[in-house]
């Protein structure tokens, strides 16, 4: 299957719209499923009510109009717990997944939707990247199924099947940051157990740092190394995580609605657990109607800033906190650049222009089409107009990858100039191929 390419902004345009419609479709659909005599146990559900319903399962964000525990029977508990599933995947990729496995080739629009949805930077093949997400994600819904059914069993003496129906619902609630219980007062009475917050906990983080970081973090003993997304992610969420639950523990710890009646281990575990669910998740094993004020606002703050690219939670995202914050810095301090991790971020300006890789004077640049109508022979001309029209500069190599790709790298480090000119130069040749490019209707990767 052949890698994934980037689109014309009117392309992705007209995919954004495609994926707004499928949403709001199956959003439709199942408030209406849930508006069904059968999916309640009075057998009557107001219209909003179900498509508020709908709307916070499909879209993972947890509150609810009607006590879900109480209010839906367990044919509507298993569509909701459904939608859950459907909405923190995403609908292109449930698609796609089952198209898949029915030997269908993955639409156009399908590897698009992944390549923004999840974060990837690089070209990636389509198939192996869907299975790899269904793997990924099943594989940790099963094993955090069966740790938790086996809590739920031995510690709470549920039947088996209770066991089973509870830990299935609340890993699959949990993993994708859905928030939704099973129970009236979420998992209030689970506060004083660790092992039931840990895998809470576990699950809320990994939907939430994305598959692309779990990806690395799987493939890392082999690798040995981890990319500058994932870095970012995992040293930032475990910072905020940190700062989170401290900021909760101080501003809670006189509170005897909430903390302060609690043994310490409790009000430990309470901390982590709502620093964890407060940026992507929405459980709690406190009551969060009983919370200082202050406290509400740092958890408001947290939630702003949400989960990572590619995970099941909302929020701005870490990557651009981290990068906002990063430049905020860097302006203060009179830099140009934004340096992480003693790697530096490209120029927002030259975000469109060009990928700089390695060291900073040899700069890479791969050409797409934005809209290749043109025939064969059109193609190869244009192709050696621009080998003439560079040819004369020996630090400019261009190189053909297929029929729609142009590889060009431009080496500064082989021509005899002043250090200080270099940057300058740098800046004209980008200005000049931008112009080229766009004239001939090209965008850059």
């Amino acid at each position: 299957m052949k890698d994934i390419p980037l689109f014309s902004s009117k392309t992705q345009k007209s995919i954004a719209k495609q994926v707004l419609i499928g949403f709001a479709s199956i959003i439709l659909v199942g408030s209406i499923i849930l508006s069904l005599p059968r999916m309640t146990v009075s057998g009557d559900i107001s219209y909003i009510d179900a498509l508020f319903t709908s709307t916070s399962a499909i879209c993972v964000t947890g509150l609810i109009v009607q006590d879900t525990a109480s209010y839906f029977t367990d044919l509507g508990k298993i569509i909701i717990l459904l939608f859950i599933q459907i909405g923190g995947l995403g609908i292109m990729t449930i698609g796609s997944i089952f198209g898949l496995m029915l030997g269908r080739k993955i639409h156009i629009r399908d590897k698009f939707y992944l390549h923004s949805s999840f974060g990837s930077k690089h070209t990636f093949s389509a198939g192996k990247f869907f299975m790899l997400i269904a793997g990924v994600t099943f594989a940790i819904e099963f094993i955090g199924f069966l740790i938790m059914a086996s809590i739920f069993y031995f510690n709470y003496s549920y039947t088996i099947l209770g066991s089973m129906s509870a830990s299935l619902f609340h890993t699959i609630s949990a993993f994708n940051n859905a928030g939704f219980a099973l129970y009236s007062n979420s998992l209030e009475a689970f506060g004083h157990d660790i092992s039931l917050n840990l895998l809470f906990m576990i699950l809320i983080f990994l939907g939430g740092i994305g598959f692309p970081v779990i990806s690395e973090i799987i493939t890392y003993r082999r690798i040995r190394r981890f990319s500058l997304h994932a870095k970012i992610v995992l040293y930032t969420s475990a910072f905020l995580v940190a700062i989170g639950a401290i900021m909760f523990f101080l501003m809670e710890f006189n509170n005897p609605q909430t903390l302060g009646d609690k043994p310490l281990y409790v009000q430990i575990f309470t901390s982590l657990f709502q620093s964890v669910s407060a940026r992507t998740a929405g459980f709690n094993t406190t009551s969060i109607a009983s919370l200082n004020p202050s406290t509400l606002f740092f958890l408001s703050l947290l939630m702003f800033i949400g989960a990572s690219p590619g995970g099941t939670g909302g929020g701005i995202k870490t990557t651009t906190f981290v990068t906002v914050t990063a430049a905020g810095f860097s302006s203060i301090r009179g830099r140009n650049s934004v340096n992480i991790f003693k790697r530096r971020l490209k120029s927002m300006r030259n975000d469109r222009i060009g990928t700089p890789e390695g060291s900073n004077n040899k700069v890479y640049f791969s050409l797409l089409k934005k809209v290749w109508k043109k025939n064969k022979k059109d193609r190869t001309l244009y192709f050696k107009e621009l080998q003439v029209q560079y040819s004369s500069l020996e630090y400019i190599t261009l190189k053909r990858i297929n029929r729609k790709t142009i590889f060009l790298v431009m080496d500064l480090d082989t021509i005899n100039i002043d250090q200080s000119t270099k940057p300058l130069l740098k800046c004209n040749i980008r200005r000049s191929l931008w112009k080229s490019w766009y004239k001939n209707h090209l965008m850059l990767q």
